[in-house]
């Protein structure tokens, strides 16, 4: 998946971009100490700053813009900077040899629906061609493909739903997502494990949610670490909506778990299903009966279910047992798999509260589509962040548990 840029790409240091069509400001990683623990927390929940996952360490992580260090001081913060340019630090470790490479070694928007076809190519009795399921706010093709024994054909069997880059600049969950995929299309028909779940379940694979912000890093940071996060909604005077917090499903809940403010990194949108793209999910998902989802992130090494915020229903579904021996499951085959140990349980009890998001509509809402048992995997640990190294995109992909944590798991 390397290739070598045919031209020589020079960065600048501080906060300008490489040489690209589209300029855009740069981020520091720092991490923020408040004058108490007290005040600490309040930075957690403030939608004007963009707040990494945290690492156990005290202060909090935070990717700020040049213009969040007079924020931060006016309110009586200080910081330590642990990157001066985030972005640049994760194009440089993106490197092969002393060349930098495209999208950090990640795979970029051609590349993955080229992958898709590949992968149909080779294995054309057990998979459908890409098919598009919608178009995103600029008019870019969302495609699906499925994987299953008679692929198409509609059978009576388990359907499952895999995703990923609903959040732009989260290319590992993609590759994670593509592992699986050759797992099974390579495994077929020699692991009598993976024979038996291909010939009797329907995979389903979205593996570009968000193809506008996708392409959107690509153009700012051709060599991978663009940190865009939204869809590319022009807001007026700010761009994005947080696609996975505009999901119908307890939208706009509280001020806490979603932003109103359309600058915010977290920002829901103007109303549910505002953007083309969480439409596009809830038509297809609609004409489905999927089961099980597994939409995949990065990072913090979490498996996380419903419900997003403590304050809906104490935070705890009718059927938390159910999630909770499935995700011990995942935490289970995951670190059997590769030795990693992730974290399991609800987002407001691991990371932070959230409402609108994916996985509260696919459990939540059961009048439109039956209920589903989703969860959301984030890859990769704080040292990885967005866009690890060219060495760890071979151990970020193997941070799933593919044998059975949503296929023979089941409620």
């Amino acid at each position: 998946m390397i290739r070598m840029l045919s031209l020589l790409l020079l960065f600048t240091l501080g906060f300008t971009t490489a040489q690209a069509g589209i300029d855009a400001p740069h981020h520091s990683l720092i991490r923020v100490f408040g004058k108490n623990i007290t005040q600490e927390k309040m930075l957690l929940h403030d939608d004007m700053l963009d707040v990494m996952p945290q690492d156990g360490q005290p202060g909090v992580l935070i990717a700020a813009l040049p213009g969040d260090f007079a924020y931060l001081q006016n309110r009586g913060y200080r910081w330590d900077v642990i990157h001066q340019d985030l972005e640049d630090f994760y194009a440089r470790r993106g490197r092969d040899g002393n060349s930098l490479d495209l999208m950090g070694g990640f795979k970029t928007n051609v590349e993955i629906n080229a992958a898709m076809d590949t992968i149909h190519m080779q294995h054309p009795t057990i998979t459908t061609a890409k098919f598009v399921i919608g178009q995103t706010l600029e008019g870019n093709n969302i495609y699906a493909m499925k994987i299953s024994d008679n692929p198409d054909i509609d059978e009576n069997e388990i359907e499952l739903f895999y995703n990923s880059l609903i959040h732009a600049r989260e290319p590992g969950a993609m590759e994670v997502l593509f592992l699986f995929m050759n797992y099974l299309t390579d495994q077929y028909g020699t692991n009598q494990s993976v024979t038996d779940l291909v010939d009797n379940r329907e995979f389903y694979f979205v593996p570009c949610i968000n193809v506008d912000g996708y392409l959107y890093n690509q153009s700012t940071n051709p060599n991978g670490g663009g940190m865009w996060r939204k869809n590319r909604r022009n807001n007026g005077g700010s761009f994005g909506v947080d696609l996975n917090r505009n999901f119908g499903f307890n939208w706009g809940y509280d001020n806490n778990g979603s932003s109103p403010t359309p600058a915010a990194e977290t920002y829901r949108g103007s109303g549910p299903f505002s953007e083309p793209e969480t439409q596009v999910i809830r038509n297809f998902v609609e004409s489905r009966n999927f089961v099980v989802a597994m939409n995949y992130h990065t990072y913090s090494n979490l498996v996380l279910y419903p419900w997003g915020t403590q304050a809906y229903q104490g935070g705890v579904t009718p059927e938390n047992d159910v999630f909770a021996l499935m995700a011990d499951s995942i935490q289970h085959y995951i670190q059997q798999v590769n030795g990693a140990v992730y974290t399991i349980g609800p987002p407001w009890q691991v990371l932070y509260n959230v409402n609108g998001d994916c996985n509260d509509w696919s459990y939540g809402e059961q009048g439109t589509k039956p209920r589903i048992f989703p969860f959301t995997t984030e890859v990769g640990g704080a040292s990885d962040g967005f866009w690890p190294a060219q060495n760890r995109i071979s151990a970020a992909r193997k941070r799933i548990c593919p044998r059975i944590c949503l296929s023979r798991v089941m409620p």
